[in-house]
């Protein structure tokens, strides 16, 4: 408490009015932990990056209930995310060490997998040889 503070405080005791009490305590919070959260797939035929936000119903019991698209990135990748976070499990959140259902919010982020490329033809194009050198007499 700094002087200026503990001098008004002594001031409003004087005064005959009551000092201001210590604030109520704050409920203890703790949001979800994501304890297993198997990976999006990325959905066949696309090859663009996309953004999928979900909100998401971490029950009591740390499982999934319901989930909504609050941003699209197309039908595809909504679905994909969808699926995935469906699989998630959570740690509930807790008010005081109760647990208690909560929404809350999972970005995806999908990026466009690598173009697959054919390998590098050998030095000698392909070719192999199964002779065998002889000697002459």
């Amino acid at each position: 408490m700094t002087p200026a503070i503990a001098m008004l405080a002594l001031l409003v005791t004087a005064a005959g009015t009551e000092a201001p009490t210590a604030p109520a305590a704050v409920p203890a919070v703790v949001p979800p932990k994501v304890v297993q959260a198997p990976p999006a797939v990325y959905p066949a035929g696309h090859h663009e990056a996309a953004e999928v936000d979900l909100r998401v119903l971490v029950d009591a019991t740390g499982k999934v209930g319901d989930v909504q698209v609050i941003q699209s990135g197309g039908a595809p990748f909504d679905a994909a995310a969808t699926a995935a976070v469906k699989r998630w499990l959570f740690e509930p959140a807790k008010l005081n060490g109760t647990p208690f259902e909560a929404h809350i919010r999972i970005p995806f982020v999908f990026k466009p997998p690598p173009e697959a490329t054919a390998p590098a033809p050998a030095p000698d194009g392909g070719a192999t040889s199964t002779a065998t050198p002889t000697s002459t007499p």
